[in-house]
């Protein structure tokens, strides 16, 4: 196995053209169980690339999903509530985000339009009443989604390692429910650890604890399977991410995630994910539109990916 990382790199490029005609826009579906932090990892998410904050991209979004997301967001960081709701069966949660860049002039520019899609995390694990037709709606936009992103959580992780079977049990679930899905998708794959942050002890070296958990997720034959299939094509990504940080909260006597009374909400690596999808995308680009098209819309992109910790899975 080899590890890999998502590295900076600074290009420059002439100022794109100011019309926002033509700009293309990507779906991409955000795959997880119940309770494994989609939702507090979009808000973090939204949160860290409203701004350039070092990126020479930023987000924006219409007006209410904003409200949304920064509201989700403050329910997170005020230590003395508990965590928000997740999303509800039969909710679905559909953003539209839009890339923008600023040149040097101070003209803003859209780069591409990102539809993102979260479905509840019982659509993955649960038996539907007869009639529902959640899961069948789902199978349609995972097919129809230019990057998957499976959503992986780590305190499940966390319980596996410290051997609960319970935490073992419900791993097993949802990877079992998302490589049934995603053995039929074509598109680019993304695998996001969610939770990082309960994860901190397990190694004193962040590659090494990913290292570790990469190794214990290739020991599942499923995840071990759809990852060969996959990386035979392209890159198979596992990006570690936490949506609060190292210092907000902990894993109470009952084993429980609490936040500290006086926890400091420092997210890490929630930009990450995005920021990888954007050259998977752009791939998808390449087999629709002519060379000289896909350059233009590259130039425009001006992307600056932050660095961070992430691996390839692949051998």
């Amino acid at each position: 196995m080899v590890v890999g990382a998502v590295r900076a790199r600074r290009r420059r490029h002439a100022a794109p053209p100011a019309a926002d005609e033509g700009v293309p826009t990507f779906r991409v579906v955000a795959l997880g169980p119940r309770g494994s932090g989609k939702t507090l990892l979009l808000a973090s998410m939204y949160h860290q690339m409203q701004t350039l904050s070092g990126r020479s991209y930023f987000l924006t979004a219409p007006y209410e999903q904003v409200v949304l997301l920064n509201q989700w967001f403050t329910d997170v960081a005020d230590t003395s509530r508990d965590w928000p709701s997740g999303t509800a069966v039969g909710e679905t949660r559909d953003f539209l985000f839009t890339v923008r860049t600023r040149a040097p002039s101070g003209t803003l520019y859209t780069v591409m339009h990102l539809g993102y899609l979260e479905y509840a995390g019982g659509l993955l694990t649960d038996a539907q009443a007869p009639g529902a037709t959640g899961q069948a709606e789902l199978l349609g936009r995972i097919e129809s989604a230019h990057a998957l992103l499976g959503i992986i959580d780590g305190y499940r992780i966390r319980q596996c390692l410290d051997g609960h079977s319970e935490g073992l049990m419900r791993l097993q679930q949802s990877l079992t429910a998302m490589i049934s899905l995603m053995m039929l998708a074509s598109s680019p794959i993304t695998f996001v650890i969610t939770k990082w942050d309960l994860l901190h002890d397990i190694d004193v070296d962040e590659d090494a604890r990913l290292r570790r958990v990469r190794k214990f997720l290739m020991s599942n034959q499923g995840f071990h399977d759809l990852v060969q299939a996959h990386s035979a094509h392209r890159v198979v990504r596992l990006i570690p991410a936490s949506a609060v940080g190292p210092d907000f909260a902990e894993l109470d006597p009952r084993g429980m995630v609490a936040k500290l009374p006086d926890g400091q909400l420092r997210p890490t690596n929630v930009d990450v994910p995005l920021s990888a999808v954007v050259p998977d995308v752009f791939e998808q680009v390449e087999r629709a539109m002519d060379r000289a098209k896909l350059q233009a819309e590259l130039e425009r992109v001006g992307r600056r990916v932050r660095p961070g910790p992430a691996a390839a899975l692949t051998e």
